[in-house]
């Protein structure tokens, strides 16, 4: 966990169990789309995948409010990557699901997505039920081009994090969710280890160099070892 200090806002947020900047919260029925293009995140890049068998995809992204959907057991419950995102936009899950269909409606019927798109579950945020999760099935099921990456702090033996691998294994070429865990991948793309972690794993190549993005690299959906992050 990083040690660095801090502050009394951040620890009204932890003991709150939501986010440091409340100003960043929107609701679903407020915006035009919940779902964002990748250009909008620097580190999913703002070009098509360029390898792998998603490659030629655009990314997307949709980003909840830290904490608020997360589990207490997640290990950067403290220290949260979102404490250092000021300028991201939040969506609550108040009508959010009526929301994401029609945004997916959107986004899959438009030209430039005719092959599909890759989505990223989430930038901030968790899968916050089981029935959120048997909604991105659905949402699978429904769209045989969609496909669905990110992590989880959901562990694999909580009943929300049994759904994740049920996804996992039923969708396998098209949903690549990883456990946030200090294990040994048991099937592919199953862990993202913290930077102790000293099993067979590679590290994640954007946390050593500013000009690789998700679209440029695509290890976490090919590659059969856990990925390692360096702490945040």
């Amino acid at each position: 966990m990083n040690t660095k200090k801090i502050g009394p806002k951040t620890k009204v947020a932890i003991s709150n169990s939501t986010t440091v900047y409340q100003n960043r919260i929107l609701s679903p029925d407020s915006v035009a789309s919940v779902i964002k293009e990748g250009k909008n995140n620097k580190k999913l890049g703002t070009t098509r995948i360029k390898k792998g068998p998603w490659k030629g995809l655009y990314i997307y992204s949709l980003t909840l409010v830290e904490r608020e959907t997360c589990p207490k057991s997640c290990i950067h419950w403290s220290d949260c990557y979102g404490n250092n995102l000021h300028l991201a936009n939040r969506h609550t899950t108040n009508n959010l699901i009526p929301k994401l269909e029609s945004d997916l409606e959107r986004i899959m019927g438009e030209r430039k997505n005719k092959e599909g798109i890759a989505l990223r579950l989430h930038i901030l945020g968790d899968f916050y039920s089981a029935e959120y999760v048997k909604f991105w099935e659905s949402m699978l099921l429904n769209y045989p081009k969609l496909r669905i990456f990110g992590f989880t702090a959901r562990m694999p033996e909580t009943t929300i994090g049994k759904q994740v691998r049920l996804i996992n294994l039923r969708y396998s070429e098209r949903c690549i969710v990883r456990f946030s865990a200090n294990k040994v991948s048991e099937s592919l793309n199953s862990y993202a280890a913290e930077e102790s972690f000293e099993g067979d794993n590679f590290v994640c190549p954007s946390t050593k160099e500013n000009n690789i993005t998700c679209a440029s690299c695509a290890a976490c959906w090919n590659s059969k070892k856990t990925v390692k992050f360096i702490t945040h």
